[in-house]
């Protein structure tokens, strides 16, 4: 096995979450227009969001190659829900996420970071008349996996090898909170999340890395329709 020396945070590691968020923003934007053409007939929410997570189980691994994952990692999420105000107050949709999280473990050519996605069926249950705050709830698909990137200064990252990979199902508990800016059509919207899933042991990192599990903590901020 090589060993790999910690990197910096620097363009290379930011990058791939630039290439991935224009991604998400192009396949966003026609749902953006649906949600904005049916904001007048029902109670549309839409939500791009970006943010910062926290997963104990997954920095408390133990490898047996040097290096660990870091304490916290970033996210992109993107959620829309609809509702009928004058049935349910209740708006019922669908979530999809990006987690990403650096780490200095060796691999065969560099070193391995943790991936990951959701897609999960939610509920935003309003708390009072105005329906600015919300607590929600989900369960859906998640995926994690362990890969070597290759990431070039001005190209995209390109996997050169995946360690560990599972896909199980889980769910999340949280609160929201939208701010309304200008004319009200658009706003500022801030979530807090408990996400919860059981991916087994990650063999690939050894005979005895411990179980990765939930919860991860995350913190998303964005704008909304």
């Amino acid at each position: 096995m090589n060993t790999v020396k910690p990197r910096p945070f620097t363009q290379h590691t930011v990058l791939p979450g630039l290439v991935i968020l224009c991604f998400i923003a192009l396949l966003a934007m026609p749902v953006a227009v649906f949600a904005q053409q049916s904001a007048a007939q029902d109670n549309t929410h839409f939500a791009l969001n970006l943010g910062a997570h926290t997963w104990p189980a997954l920095a408390d691994l133990e490898s047996s190659f040097e290096g660990a994952f870091d304490n916290v990692g970033f996210d992109i999420d993107m959620g829309i829900h609809l509702g009928d105000p004058q049935e349910d107050r209740w708006l019922w949709g669908i979530d999809f996420g990006l987690f990403f999280t650096q780490g200095d473990i060796s691999g065969q050519v560099t070193s391995l970071d943790a991936r990951g996605l959701y897609l999960v069926p939610s509920v935003k249950m309003p708390v009072g008349d105005k329906q600015r705050f919300y607590l929600d709830a989900g369960l859906g698909l998640y995926m994690v996996d362990f890969a070597e990137l290759d990431c070039g200064s001005y190209s995209p990252c390109l996997e050169v090898n995946e360690a560990w990979q599972s896909t199980t199902l889980g769910g999340y508990i949280g609160a929201s909170m939208d701010l309304p800016m200008g004319d009200g059509r658009y706003f500022l919207t801030t979530a807090l999340r408990m996400h919860y899933a059981n991916f087994g042991t990650p063999d690939g990192l050894g005979p005895s890395p411990g179980e990765l599990n939930g919860p991860i903590f995350m913190f998303l901020i964005g704008i909304g329709m």
